[in-house]
């Protein structure tokens, strides 16, 4: 990747069942693709609410970041240790 800029393309799924709203992030064009699922409970109200979604997203969104920063401090942990 290096001397250009890559093409990142993010996807997000939602999925519903009777307890749960799932969804799963996606990222892919940053090397391995990344992926992370997280689950917001339901109220049972149907349909799922907005904010059923909008929790499930944002708690796959933050567990996205957090496997990003964890592949980040492993590669720069070899880096150093090339050194």
């Amino acid at each position: 990747m290096t001397g250009h800029t890559p093409s990142v393309a993010m996807s997000v799924a939602l999925d519903s069942a009777p307890e749960v709203v799932t969804a799963t992030v996606t990222i892919d064009g940053l090397g391995p693709g990344y992926e992370a699922t997280a689950d917001a409970p339901r109220s049972h109200q149907d349909p799922p609410t907005e904010i059923e979604f909008e929790l499930a997203v944002s708690r796959a969104l933050l567990a996205l970041e957090h496997r990003i920063m964890e592949r980040i401090h492993e590669r720069i942990d070899r880096s150093t240790d090339d050194v």
